[in-house]
This record gives structure tokens, C-alpha cells and sequence, in this order.
């Protein structure tokens, strides 16, 4: 994302913040573009997230992921 969090960097539509203990997943559901971010050391969360990304809306309803705009 550019320096405002609410913006696609790929397609520039608005996008949303969600975050979860260390995690945080921004996304565009315009255009799908999304970025993860995390202070944790293991790179497998980022991994399973960027080759799994279905799992992205199940963590939002199941609240792991909750929105910050």
C-alpha cells in the first residue's frame, strides 16, 4: 500500500485494513491485490496466506482478522 493505508497500490480503489494479534492483511477487493504484513519471524504464515489466499476471508469471519478503517 502507499503511504495511505486506504489506497490499491496496483488498481488505486480504496482497500481494507484488517489486523489480528501480529498480522496484517491489506486488501483490495476491487481488483483482489492484497499485502501481508507481520512482525513474527516465520516466513510460512506469509507463504500459506499468499498461496492460500481463501483463507484470507475466513480468518475476517472467524474474527482472527478484525477491520481498522
Amino acid at each position: 500500500m502507499t503511504n495511505d493505508q486506504n489506497i490499491c497500490k496496483k488498481c488505486k480503489n480504496k482497500s481494507y485494513r484488517y489486523d489480528g494479534n501480529n498480522l496484517k492483511v491489506d486488501i483490495c477487493y476491487r481488483c483482489g491485490y492484497f499485502i501481508c504484513d507481520t512482525n513474527i519471524k516465520n516466513d510460512e504464515l506469509i507463504y500459506f496466506l499468499v498461496e492460500s489466499p481463501q483463507v484470507i476471508p475466513y480468518l475476517i469471519k472467524m474474527e482472527y482478522l478484525k477491520p481498522t478503517n
